[in-house]
């Protein structure tokens, strides 16, 4: 048994091992950018999140076609799915997360995910959200 995978059975992690992250990709102005396959958008959205049937409070503070990143009062598991309500017009989605990472930041829990598994429904009500985010003007995009 290797000692990667010694570590991973001592951790409780199961699976093939994760691939190694790419390199970020220059681009024309010179700085290194994020490893992102979708433009992200700010907002200070506030959002309910489901772990189970009981809604928990949680503020979205960028959204991507294809994640996001939530601030929350305690943390949230590294590789757990979560339920994110959406809310747009008279419409809401309840959009499946699995959760990438998780760090304390000025007083709270700031969690990035992704979108899992989406459905054409899902899709379009995210693209519609996005539309909304940005047209009230709440959605600067992080690339500018």
């Amino acid at each position: 048994m290797s000692l990667g995978n010694s570590i991973r059975t001592l951790l409780g992690l199961s699976g093939r091992p994760r691939a190694a992250a790419r390199a970020p990709r220059p681009d024309a102005s010179g700085p290194l950018n994020e490893r992102r396959a979708h433009e992200r958008y700010k907002t200070r959205e506030r959002v309910r999140i489901y772990l189970t049937s009981h809604p928990l409070s949680a503020v979205l503070l960028d959204i991507s076609q294809g994640g996001v990143r939530i601030s929350t009062k305690h943390p949230r598991e590294v590789n757990s799915e979560i339920f994110i309500e959406l809310e747009f017009g008279d419409t809401r989605a309840h959009l499946p997360v699995r959760i990438l990472w998780d760090r304390f930041v000025d007083g709270a829990f700031e969690s990035g995910g992704s979108f899992v598994g989406l459905n054409e429904q899902e899709r379009r009500h995210l693209a519609g959200f996005m539309q909304s985010v940005t047209s009230r003007g709440d959605g600067a995009s992080l690339a500018d």
